[in-house]
């Protein structure tokens, strides 16, 4: 029973053959949905496609397509990019504006793109460039790609009448670039290639040279760099940089002194300064050092030096190391973004981290390394600092984050009250409180589909959560945010979200905004009539509750 659909992630990958290099394209990740059907399909293409275009999003996404052949032989065929996986997964199954909530469950990226149990078609993007993604919709391998509107008018003229928001669907997509069919069939040409001759007769198929992942300008240097490189050198090796600063000051100059300052390898001291004038310090900017070959000792003197710095990226740099992330945490506390991708910090030595110095990620909000991008955790759950865990038809899973902010708690709370309401059908899917986690914390005004999703909360057994770390747990009646204070032995700590914030925040943790503590506690109150739960029978029923797998249980969730 169903309307089945599947959804696929495709990308072009280099490959080397004789000392020449073509482009082939290649599956990269893959999904099930048993009931997606008629608008359903565009609606989450829009969902995806808004999703990857977020900077952040984007940079995981092509992190992933960088590893995709070293994890595919670790992973293996199902999950060899975990966060692609993701990000695919919650724009098919969750959308908080329309109260959607579904299920999907992962295919091999090896597979046919219809060798699924396939009743409405499929839905394919192109993530080579994330932040420009292709996509299309396929009904049958002869037919090709199809746009939303040509999907959805297959069902609106001959079965259903339109819905009354289709138009501004259909003009949502407007704009969205179509996958070509040429595309399809250098993914899967066994299944297109035909059809696609039928159409095209010679232009032929296969592995290509793609000139848009060349450099255009052919190793043909600027002319301005032919005159500021040898000046910046000389500069640097008499000591002076009187004579090049002027050039900062120049926007046309600008862009070449930064380039010559790219190159250098190693990164002279004496040339620090110059970065000053290289990078902007606008509010909320991300400062981009990945760009420099500069040693760790260099990035902690440039930050020491720069205390408004709070979103840093590293991504690249051969010589980070976890003790330069370690004094960069001490020296900027107010650190809310760091990004370590592509960096020799292992994820065991983050985990260490966090759990022996805890307090040097109060401000984190972002934190961007692949030990994050995995519901598997190698520490044990009591590490963990903020837990749901929750029962639904399929699972019983604790989704969890190894670091937060109070403001992010309060903002995961209400968008899953206010997704849930007071309708408990919706809270057998349990998945909705991972997508409310993995969420960075959003600018007032900033719509849902924006989001950044850092993260993948990760998933362990409710039963083990003993820890120091708070939870929050929910009746039907009562809720109640909670903590062991003082460990696994410790009595447990029943507070309400004021308490919570309260003693977060004494602890020098960042306080949320006032109104949406308000917000969130207005939004308690409507659904939790009895208020707090009685301490002595939550910590009776939790292991009770959790100790086997029961759908119909009283217990909703615990965050």
């Amino acid at each position: 029973m169903g309307q089945r659909h599947q959804a696929f992630l495709i990308a072009k990958f280099p490959r080397s053959y004789k000392g020449h290099t073509s482009y082939e394209y290649q599956c990269v990740a893959a999904i099930h949905h048993q009931w997606c059907y008629a608008t359903a399909p565009p609606r989450a293409a829009r969902r995806f496609l808004d999703l990857a275009k977020v900077p952040t999003n984007a940079e995981l996404i092509r992190f992933e397509l960088r590893h995709f052949d070293e994890n595919k032989g670790i992973r293996g065929r199902h999950s060899p990019s975990p966060y692609l996986l993701y990000i695919l997964a919650i724009a098919f199954s969750s959308d908080l504006q329309l109260g959607y909530a579904s299920s999907t469950l992962f295919e091999s990226v090896t597979m046919d793109s219809f060798g699924g149990d396939n009743n409405d078609g499929i839905t394919i993007f192109d993530v080579t460039d994330p932040s420009n993604c292709t996509y299309c919709h396929v009904i049958s391998e002869s037919e090709g790609p199809v746009s939303s509107e040509q999907y959805m008018r297959s069902y609106f003229d001959a079965y259903m009448d339109e819905p009354d928001n289709l138009p501004a669907l259909l003009e949502s997509m407007q704009q969205a670039p179509l996958i070509s069919f040429k595309t399809l069939a250098e993914a899967w040409p066994h299944e297109y290639k035909r059809y696609y001759e039928r159409r095209h007769g010679s232009d032929p198929v296969g592995v290509s040279r793609d000139d848009s992942l060349t450099d255009l300008n052919g190793g043909v240097p600027r002319l301005t760099d032919l005159i500021i490189h040898p000046a910046l050198l000389r500069c640097i090796a008499d000591g002076d940089l009187s004579a090049i600063e002027p050039f900062l000051w120049m926007p046309d100059k600008k862009p070449a002194v930064t380039r010559v300052l790219q190159e250098l390898n190693p990164f002279p001291n004496l040339a620090l300064p110059l970065l000053d004038g290289i990078l902007e310090f606008a509010p909320n900017d991300i400062i981009d050092l990945s760009r420099f070959s500069l040693t760790s000792s260099q990035v902690v003197q440039f930050v020491s030096q720069h205390h408004s710095i709070t979103k840093l990226s590293l991504a690249g740099m051969e010589l980070v190391t976890i003790d330069s992330v370690k004094q960069l945490l001490k020296i900027s506390p107010r650190t809310s973004y760091l990004n370590i991708l592509d960096t020799p910090v292992l994820p065991s030595e983050i985990a260490q981290l966090l759990a022996t110095e805890p307090r040097l990620f109060y401000h984190v909000e972002t934190l961007l390394h692949p030990v994050f991008l995995t519901s598997k955790w190698s520490e044990p759950a009591n590490d963990l600092f903020f837990t749901i865990p929750h029962t639904d038809r399929y699972s019983v899973g604790c989704p969890a984050l190894p670091y937060t902010t109070p403001a992010k708690i309060v903002q995961a709370v209400i968008d899953f009250l206010e997704f849930n309401g007071t309708d408990g059908a919706k809270y057998d899917y349990g998945s909705m409180a991972t997508v409310c986690l993995s969420s960075e914390l959003r600018t007032p005004g900033q719509g849902w589909g924006a989001r950044a999703v850092p993260i993948f909360p990760i998933v362990n057994n409710p039963t083990r959560l003993k820890g120091p770390g708070w939870f929050f747990v929910s009746t039907r009646d009562y809720y109640a945010f909670c903590r062991r204070p003082g460990g696994i032995e410790a009595s447990l700590l029943v507070t309400d979200v004021r308490g919570c914030m309260e003693s977060m925040t004494a602890e020098g943790r960042p306080p949320p905004r006032e109104e949406d503590i308000k917000k969130l506690d207005e939004l308690l109150a409507m659904k939790y009539k009895a208020g707090i739960e009685d301490i002595t029978e939550f910590e009776a029923n939790l292991e009770k509750r959790y100790s086997k797998r029961k759908p119909s249980d009283e217990l909703e969730y615990i965050w």
